[in-house]
């Protein structure tokens, strides 16, 4: 007679723990988002102070903007020509209030009075290449130009090889929109074949 209340009692008891739930160990199931220490800002690589410091050279480059059109104006400096072969330097100037940076060829087509383009075979000259020129305010750059006088093949041995350009359009690397300036040079002949430097200081 004296089991039954202690099987009774042993049975309140193990329902009362059934109710009760079970305490996780640490590091079991997903940790919550307000753990000290495990906020994704604490754990981001760009919050890193190291992260954050830049040397001053990149900084002063990433402030300074690519030469646009507007900021450019243009002139053709005559070389001095050989036999059959032109030369002449392309030169900008940043016009603008402040500096500017070209990097590479850009573009470049002949055109002819009324602004329509002439056949053109833009070339790059491997020498000089790319390197980054930064322009102040009335700072110049140039742009090595070369072709050739001589009529190549399928061009009129008598007249002009082509048409004479009297103007070109300029394109400044990485953008799209021109500028234009006078052409005095005469045809360019071999299909309108003009070879071009990257921008460099001069």
């Amino acid at each position: 007679m004296r089991v039954r209340p202690l099987l009774a009692l042993s049975a309140l008891t193990l329902l009362a723990a059934c109710g009760q739930p079970a305490a996780q160990s640490p590091g079991s199931g997903t940790p919550s988002s307000s753990t000290p220490g495990t906020s994704s800002a604490a754990a981001s690589p760009s919050s890193t102070p190291a992260a954050r410091e830049q040397p001053p050279e990149v900084t002063a480059e990433a402030q300074t903007g690519r030469c646009t059109a507007a900021q450019l104006r243009g002139e053709l400096k005559a070389g001095d020509p050989g036999a059959g072969q032109r030369y002449a330097t392309l030169l900008v100037t940043n016009t603008g209030k402040a500096g500017c940076t070209l990097y590479g060829y850009g573009g470049l087509a002949l055109l002819d009075g009324s602004g329509n383009a002439l056949r053109t075979q833009l070339e790059r000259k491997a020498n000089p290449g790319p390197k980054l020129v930064t322009l102040r305010p009335g700072g110049k750059a140039g742009k090595d130009l070369h072709w050739g006088a001589v009529p190549g093949p399928g061009e009129p041995t008598s007249g002009p090889c082509q048409p004479a350009p009297a103007k070109i359009s300029v394109i400044p690397p990485d953008e799209r929109t021109p500028f234009e300036l006078g052409w005095s040079f005469g045809p360019v002949c071999q299909q309108g074949k003009i070879e071009g430097s990257a921008y460099h200081p001069v």
